[in-house]
């Protein structure tokens, strides 16, 4: 990480005002991230087959997607820019041309990840899901690289629940999610999920729960600026749509998994689903998966400069006295 060892070296140069120097350890200071997927160091087109990029964290293995026709999982070259979001790379597209059929890739996960985990997705339907409600998209945690059996955790923008827009969420494959809110097609959004108690022997007393959390851009702004303190309040009205779902047995893991990536378009579908994914993450807080953009070194450069020379006039006025 030099670039981050580089911002911590004018502290020892020169003063700086306080402004400077708060953003400064701001930037420096980073919380734990398990796994990373923003599809840089990838070859445009095809996901399938290719091997798990060196950009990436907590994944191994190549990439392997289901072979079914007239489905397609590619990288493109533009990320999906949202905001000041940290999104180096690319971006994931999966979509389909016909109905009654799937397209599922998957990586293998190999982080080691506490019990309580959270994780951040940014996306965008092109088309969402609009004539039949077993239709959906999303993330998920699988047993299977490139299959449907075993689902231990998956969050749904276009849930199956419903029709298009409506999220859905699964802890322990089939435990179904409550909620609210629905989502718009050409919109981009962030996804922000906390699960709790992964890897544990649930009981009635000792729940498993996945909770996510939709939010446009503004929406997202607002709560990182309060590190995410009252997103927990978030009602219908601050947020996007929300969902959660609850297991009280079982024992659902993450590390050993297959992240998927999943489109399904079900019998009859005419609204084909197509979907953007991008800047995913795992971490130990939402501040860990949600890490901003740090300024070039010529922004750092205006911003020193303008210290000096604040600094500079100061001791000036302060030498006529």
């Amino acid at each position: 990480m030099q670039g981050m060892k580089s911002l911590t070296m004018p502290f020892r140069l020169f003063p700086l005002s306080f402004a400077a120097g708060l953003a400064l350890a701001t930037a420096g200071a980073r919380a734990t991230v398990y796994l990373e997927e923003t599809f840089s160091g990838y070859v445009a087109g095809s996901l399938g087959g290719q091997g798990a990029s060196s950009a990436s964290a907590g994944l191994s293995g190549n990439w392997e997607r289901n072979a079914v026709t007239d489905t397609y999982v590619d990288v493109q070259s533009a990320s999906l820019a949202f905001g000041d979001l940290a999104n180096e790379g690319g971006s994931l597209r999966l979509y389909g041309t016909a109905a009654n059929k799937s397209v599922v890739i998957g990586a293998r996960v190999d982080a080691s990840l506490a019990s309580t985990v959270y994780s951040a997705f940014v996306f965008r339907f092109d088309t969402l899901s609009t004539s039949n409600a077993t239709s959906f998209s999303g993330i998920r945690m699988s047993s299977t690289q490139d299959g449907s059996s075993d689902t231990r955790f998956a969050v749904s923008p276009d849930g199956s629940a419903s029709l298009g827009g409506t999220p859905d969420a699964r802890f322990n494959g089939s435990v179904g999610s409550s909620g609210w809110g629905t989502l718009l097609a050409s919109e981009t959004y962030i996804a922000l999920s906390r699960y709790e108690r992964v890897g544990d022997t649930l009981s009635a007393s000792a729940k498993g729960k996945l909770t996510t959390w939709y939010l446009t851009l503004d929406q997202f702004n607002a709560y990182k600026a309060d590190n995410f303190a009252t997103l927990n309040a978030a009602t219908a009205a601050d947020v996007a749509a929300k969902t959660y779902s609850e297991s009280s047995s079982g024992t659902s893991t993450i590390t050993g998994s297959y992240l998927q990536f999943v489109v399904f378009n079900a019998s009859g579908e005419t609204g084909l689903i197509d979907v953007t994914f991008d800047a995913l993450r795992f971490g130990d807080s939402f501040d860990a998966v949600t890490p901003l953009s740090i300024p070039e070194p010529a922004t750092w450069a205006v911003l020193i400069g303008a210290a000096a020379f604040g600094i500079a006039v100061m001791l000036r006025k302060r030498s006529r006295r």
